[in-house]
């Protein structure tokens, strides 16, 4: 799936993203595969699992 980065907490260590198809995600700072803080506005390749979570 592809979407958008609506915003990341580094003191939470989530953020949260809107899919192309219009739905909002959460994910966990864990999930983050870049060497890099992610940034809000960026486009997103991601997967939901069963719990309606990014990964």
């Amino acid at each position: 799936m592809q979407g958008q980065l609506l915003n990341y907490i580094v003191q939470d260590n989530k953020g949260y993203i809107v899919g192309d198809n219009g739905q909002r995600y959460q994910f966990s700072g864990n999930e983050w595969k870049e060497n890099r803080i992610p940034t809000k506005g960026e486009r997103l390749d991601f997967e939901v699992d069963a719990s309606g979570q990014a990964k």
